[in-house]
């Protein structure tokens, strides 16, 4: 029997309920974006991605096939729900989890240390995996954002790796 010392503090949650409570995190994170946008481009505000990816490093167990059609599931829902074609909101949401996953590949070997921020340079690493991340994600939305939008793919490329909102 457990002491009441070395029990956890929290339970880790079910994993239906887990997923349940994801999804909607990233499907309200996405809804703000999408509706603080202007009208016929990308949000500067995308909080969507940073959820993903803090959900990514806390629960671990999202990386799971069902996790990943979970989360990819919210940030599909939310452009249908706004009127992105499906096409195209497959595409920004592939590079929205893309991007997450790979800021995850990052994250994970950081020390609890650093992910609390307590360490020498743990603003750095943090800074460097979220670079990572929006680079990862740019390198699939830029080429979505040159055939929605008709640009060139630098410009579609520029366009998903300078949004301040991105991972």
């Amino acid at each position: 029997m457990q002491s009441a010392s070395s029990a956890p503090l929290l339970d880790p949650p079910h994993y239906g309920r887990l997923l349940i409570c994801a999804s909607l995190a990233v499907f309200a994170a996405a809804m703000v974006g999408i509706l603080l946008r202007p009208i016929g481009y990308l949000s500067v505000f995308w909080p969507a991605n940073q959820i993903a990816l803090v959900l990514l490093v806390r629960y671990p167990r999202l990386l799971r096939p069902l996790g990943l059609l979970a989360l990819f599931a919210s940030f599909v829902a939310a452009d249908l729900l706004t009127g992105t074609s499906l096409r195209l909101s497959a595409g920004f949401s592939t590079a929205n989890l893309f991007g997450a996953v790979c800021g995850w590949l990052i994250l994970r070997r950081q020390s609890e240390r650093d992910l609390q921020m307590e360490g020498q340079y743990s603003a750095l690493q943090v800074f460097f995996a979220s670079g990572v991340a929006a680079l990862a994600s740019a390198c699939i939305g830029g080429p979505v954002s040159a055939w929605a939008f008709e640009l060139s793919l630098i410009q579609g490329l520029l366009q998903q790796a300078t949004r301040p909102g991105d991972t």
